[in-house]
């Protein structure tokens, strides 16, 4: 993950933004921050811009974009996706973000984290606090800390998911007064979708797949993977034996000794057990305009320039 440095033709920087790797290759920001191949061509992803663990700046490297091999974008779900202009193997040491399709990555209530370049300074990490409020159809809405320069963040779950793609702030007068103003970010899930739509070459479908292809697990691959010190000749391991069946299970007779059946066909057991259930009156089922996420609304019109919001914790 790193600061996106936006330019143009002339070499001029016109802005910051973030970005993150999603694969070996392939960096996910805003549409906002790179609208187009032409953008994307003279902009930049600095990696490493951020102090080390003793305090120091570590030394940043910059790579170029390669809109030619790879760009999608859609201003609707405020996307870009595009190549970086290096080898994987150089790439490797930044790592990626594998994304997922699945649906309940994160609920109401549950907290997420940001990583982000804040007015285009040095990495930054938004933690804790930063609950989600609502969860629309494309979007989700969380009270975080961010500024301009955080487009294009990752929002990670607890489990160090990506769940969306941080974009803007939006009026929520619904939550108002706790939250006049909520942080939005686009569901990964709905950038998945609308990318499988695409019509792509076959290089580019191939770079695409690589988006939700994480790899094994140490556990996994020596599970499924055979002895890589076998011979070409050597006879693969037997599989291990099957687990001992489990001891047949006593039945119990349909009407035990001392508990005869009633006329009416019912059987009195008596055993150590003792259950209490209380049931309260029936609860109202709720009401359309009561379920999150039913309610919309517009950003605020800034002039065509999405916003952050500002929420100190």
């Amino acid at each position: 993950m790193g600061r996106v440095n936006i330019g143009n033709d002339r070499g001029t920087a016109l802005g910051y933004g973030t970005g993150f790797l999603v694969s070996d290759c392939l960096l996910l920001t805003n549409h906002h921050v790179l609208p187009d191949a032409t953008t994307a061509r003279t902009s930049s992803i600095e990696f490493d811009y951020q102090d080390g663990i003793d305090g120091k700046p570590l030394p940043p490297t910059v790579f170029s974009l390669d809109p030619d091999r790879f760009f999608a974008a859609d201003r609707d779900l405020d996307f870009a996706l595009v190549a970086v202009a290096a080898e994987p193997a150089v790439l490797a040491r930044y790592g990626y973000c594998p994304l997922t399709a699945a649906q309940g990555t994160v609920i109401i209530g549950e907290f997420v984290t940001i990583v982000q370049h804040p007015n285009g300074q040095k990495k930054q990490l938004a933690l804790r606090e930063n609950r989600l409020v609502d969860i629309p159809e494309l979007v989700l809405h969380y009270a975080a800390d961010t500024e301009p320069g955080s487009s294009g963040s990752p929002v990670f779950n607890d489990q160090w998911e990506v769940v969306a793609l941080h974009h803007a702030s939006v009026a929520t007068p619904q939550h108002a007064p706790q939250y006049g103003v909520l942080n939005e970010g686009i569901r990964i899930s709905r950038i998945l979708h609308h990318l499988l739509q695409l019509q792509l070459t076959v290089e580019q479908a191939a770079l695409l797949a690589q988006l939700t292809t994480a790899s094994p697990s140490p556990t996994t691959h020596a599970a499924t993977t055979p002895d890589a010190t076998a011979g070409a000749g050597d006879t693969p391991a037997a599989p291990p034996p099957p687990p001992p069946a489990a001891p047949p299970v006593e039945t119990t007779p349909a009407t035990p000794p001392g508990n005869p059946a009633s006329t009416d066909g019912a059987v009195s057991v008596e055993i150590p057990l003792r259950i209490t259930v209380q049931l309260g009156p029936p609860v109202p089922a709720p009401t359309l305009a009561s379920l999150p996420g039913t309610a919309t609304t517009e950003p605020p019109a800034t002039g065509g320039q999405a916003v952050e919001a500002i929420s100190i914790d």
